[in-house]
C-alpha cells in the first residue's frame, strides 16, 4: 500500500509540474490612460489606446519588451487586427470609417476601402481582409474583403438583412447572420487559400518563458526520481 500511495503522489507532481511548470502572468501595458481591444501574432501585440486624446494604435513587441505607436492621426483608430506584418483597423480620419493598414517591416501605413458608408470591424488572414461594410440608403451591414495583393475589393455577402462581425482563417469567412430574425452562424469558403508572404507562412517565433525552470523540480528529474525510487523498494522486498 505504501508504493502504490507513493507513486500516486510521485505521478500527481509529475504532471502538474510538467502542464504548469513556467506560466506566470505579466504586463504589457503601464500607461495610465486606457488600453483595449488587443489582438497577437507571433510576438507581436496590437491594441486600442486612448493616451493621446483620441484613440491610436499601439504595439508591443515581446521579444525585444518594446512598446512603439503605429497610428498618430488626430482622429480615432480602433479595432486592430494582425497576420504577419501586417496590421489593419478601422480608422475614422475620413469621417466615415474606413479600413487602414501598416505593413510593420516597411513602417508604410496603407488605406485599403475608400467608400463614404461606413466599413468597420476588419479581420486578416494571409493577404485577405474583411469587414463589415454599411450601405447609407439601406442601412444595411454586408461582409466585404480584399486582397492585398491583388488590390481588389470583393463583395462576400449580398442578403438584405444584416450581416455582422466577420472572422477568417485560411480561406473560410464566417460572420453572425439576421436574415432569420435572429443571430446565426453562417460561412463560406473563398476560391483558394490565401497567404501573406512565404516569410508569414513559416510558424511565428514563440516567445520563451523568463521563468521557464523556475516553477519546480522539471518533470524529466521527477520520472527519473519516481524511477529509481520505485527501483530502491523493489530490492528492499527482495
Amino acid at each position: 500500500m505504501k508504493l502504490k500511495s507513493v507513486i500516486i503522489v510521485l505521478i500527481g507532481i509529475f504532471y502538474i509540474t510538467f502542464f504548469v511548470r513556467g506560466s506566470y502572468e505579466f504586463q504589457i501595458t503601464s500607461n495610465e490612460s486606457g488600453q483595449g481591444a488587443p489582438e497577437i501574432y507571433g510576438n507581436i501585440v496590437v491594441w486600442t489606446d486612448d493616451r493621446n486624446g483620441n484613440l491610436d494604435i499601439y504595439g508591443y513587441n515581446l521579444s525585444t519588451k518594446e512598446e512603439f505607436q503605429i497610428t498618430t492621426d488626430p482622429y480615432d483608430q480602433e479595432s486592430p487586427a494582425i497576420y504577419g506584418d501586417i496590421v489593419v483597423w478601422e480608422d475614422y480620419r475620413n469621417v466615415y470609417a474606413d479600413i487602414y493598414g501598416y505593413n510593420l517591416k516597411t513602417k508604410e501605413e496603407f488605406q485599403i476601402t475608400t467608400d463614404e458608408d461606413n466599413q468597420m470591424g476588419p479581420a486578416i488572414y494571409g493577404d485577405i481582409v474583411v469587414w463589415m461594410g454599411m450601405d447609407s440608403e439601406s442601412y444595411n451591414l454586408d461582409i466585404y474583403g480584399y486582397n492585398l495583393k491583388t488590390k481588389e475589393e470583393f463583395r462576400i455577402t449580398t442578403d438584405p438583412d444584416f450581416q455582422r462581425f466577420p472572422a477568417i482563417y485560411e480561406n473560410v469567412v464566417v460572420w453572425v447572420d439576421f436574415r432569420s430574425g435572429k443571430g446565426d452562424i453562417y460561412g463560406i469558403i473563398l476560391p483558394s487559400p490565401v497567404s501573406q508572404t512565404e516569410e508569414t507562412e513559416k510558424p511565428p517565433e514563440t516567445v520563451k518563458s523568463q521563468e521557464e525552470g523556475k516553477g519546480g523540480i522539471c518533470s524529466g528529474t521527477l520520472f527519473i526520481l519516481l524511477i529509481l525510487g520505485m527501483s530502491a523498494h523493489s530490492k528492499r522486498n527482495q
